[in-house]
C-alpha cells in the first residue's frame, strides 16, 4: 500500500489542532515529521478508511483517534455511524497485514476529553506561574503536586490535569507568582534582565528574534537556524571561543536540522515554558506571546538587545 497520507501542517479540527500543538509541545516538532492525518488503512471488508493520526516510527505503528464524544458517543451520534466506527476500530485491532493496520495500539482520547475540557493541563500549569518545568514535573513527582486527573498514556507516562483553584493554591504555597496578560510583559523583561546561562543560546536566539519578528511578533525557524550557524561560524571564522566543548557548535559536523533541535530544547524551551514564545500552528514558525509583543517599545528593543550583548559578553569573558 503507498504511502500517500500527508503530514500535520494541516489539521481538519480544533481538537485535532490541540492534539498537533501537544503533541510538538511534548515530544517536540521534529517528531511531528512522523506523524500524519488522516491515513489510509483497509478495514477487514478491504474497504478504505482513514486514521485521524498515525504515528509512524520504525516498527511502531500507533493510531490515534481524536475528535471527541460529538463525533464518536452513541448517544450523540446515529446508529449506523456508531456502528461504522466500531467497525473502523475493531479492524484496525484485528487487521495483520504489514503496512496497513498491523499490531497497531489503539489511543481513544474521546473518553476522557470532555472531562478535561474545563481543567488545565500541566503544560498550561507551568505557563501559569514563574518556575520551570522541571520544577512542577519534578513536585508531581514528588507528591508534592497531586494533579486533579491523570490520564496514562502509557505505563510511565502520564497527561496531568487541574483544575484552576488547584493551580491557584499550589502557586501560593510555594511563593509562585502567577502570569498574566497585566503582568506577562514586566515578567518577561525581568527574565531577560535576569537571564541565567549555561549557554550563550539565549541572548542568540532574542537577538534573532526581535530581528526578523513580522508584525505580529512571528519568526521562521528556518530564519532562526541560519542566524546560529551565522553567529557561530562566524566566531569560529575569527578564532574566537565558539562554546563549550559539549555544544554541537564548538564540534561542528552538524545538520540544520540539529541545529534547529537544539534551538528547541534549549533555549526556546525556557523561554516557551514561560509563556514568552509559542509555536505556531505552522509547525515551522515560532512567536512572541502577542501580548508581550504588542506592548514591546523601541525603547524596551534597544534595552533588550544591549542586555543582550552584555550577557554574551559577561559569558565568553568566562573563557579568558
Amino acid at each position: 500500500m503507498k504511502n500517500d497520507a500527508i503530514t500535520v501542517n494541516s489539521v481538519n479540527s480544533p481538537a485535532e489542532d490541540l492534539f498537533v500543538q501537544l503533541f510538538c509541545e511534548t515530544f517536540g516538532p521534529d517528531k511531528a515529521e512522523k506523524l500524519y492525518i488522516q491515513y489510509p488503512f483497509a478495514d477487514i471488508y478491504g474497504h478504505q478508511r482513514f486514521i485521524d493520526f498515525a504515528l509512524l516510527s520504525g516498527t511502531d505503528k500507533i493510531a490515534i483517534e481524536i475528535d471527541g464524544e460529538s463525533y464518536h458517543n452513541p448517544n450523540k451520534v446515529s446508529e449506523n455511524k456508531y456502528i461504522d466506527d466500531l467497525l473502523k476500530q475493531n479492524s484496525l485491532a484485528y487487521l495483520d497485514t504489514p503496512i496497513d493496520a498491523a499490531d497497531y495500539e489503539i489511543i481513544d482520547l474521546f473518553n476522557w476529553q470532555t472531562e478535561v475540557q474545563n481543567m488545565i493541563s500541566q503544560l498550561e500549569f507551568v505557563r501559569m506561574v514563574d518556575v520551570q518545568s522541571e520544577t512542577v514535573e519534578r513536585y508531581i513527582r514528588e507528591g508534592k503536586i497531586v494533579p486533579d486527573l491523570a490520564v496514562p498514556i502509557s505505563e510511565n507516562r502520564f497527561f496531568n490535569y487541574f483544575r484552576e483553584d488547584t493551580v491557584k493554591v499550589y502557586a501560593e504555597q510555594y511563593g509562585w507568582d502567577l502570569i498574566t496578560q497585566s503582568n506577562i510583559k514586566s515578567k518577561f523583561m525581568e527574565f531577560v534582565s535576569k537571564m541565567d546561562m549555561s549557554f550563550s543560546y539565549k541572548p542568540v536566539l532574542l537577538k534573532e528574534m526581535m530581528r526578523h519578528a513580522d508584525e505580529n511578533g512571528c519568526v521562521a525557524l528556518e530564519d532562526i537556524v541560519d542566524y546560529f550557524k551565522e553567529y557561530y561560524e562566524g566566531r569560529a571564522a575569527a578564532g574566537l571561543v565558539v562554546e563549550k566543548p559539549s555544544s554541537i557548535f564548538a564540534k561542528g559536523g552538524y545538520s540544520d536540522k540539529d541545529v534547529e533541535k537544539n534551538i528547541l530544547a534549549n533555549p526556546f524551551k525556557r523561554f516557551a515554558d514561560m509563556r514568552f514564545f509559542q509555536r505556531c500552528k505552522d509547525v515551522t514558525v515560532v512567536r512572541f506571546n502577542p501580548w508581550i509583543f504588542k506592548k514591546l517599545t523601541t525603547d524596551d528593543f534597544k534595552q533588550i538587545h544591549k542586555i543582550c550583548d552584555k550577557k554574551l559578553e559577561e559569558y565568553y569573558a568566562r573563557f579568558k
